[in-house]
């Protein structure tokens, strides 16, 4: 498949496809991979969804912080 072809059917560019299989997974591809893990339509996410993925990781992580303590998240 090219990356071409790929890129519009997850709804990246063939650039961004290109950069995935050099540099890694970045946030766009890797939102991408996990809706077609999922095996939903992939969509392009906002500013703001973005920054509601980095919240949700930051209170996983201070929760799981928190358990690893024994004292209980807020």
């Amino acid at each position: 498949m090219t990356h071409a072809k790929l890129g519009e059917w997850l709804g990246l560019t063939p650039q961004a496809i290109s950069k995935y299989e050099l540099r890694g997974a970045t946030k766009a591809i890797a939102l991408a991979l996990a809706a077609l893990d999922r095996g939903l339509k992939p969509w392009r996410a906002t500013k703001e969804d973005l920054k509601a993925i980095e919240t949700n990781v930051r209170m996983k992580a201070l929760r799981k912080g928190a358990s690893a303590n024994g004292q209980k998240a807020n």
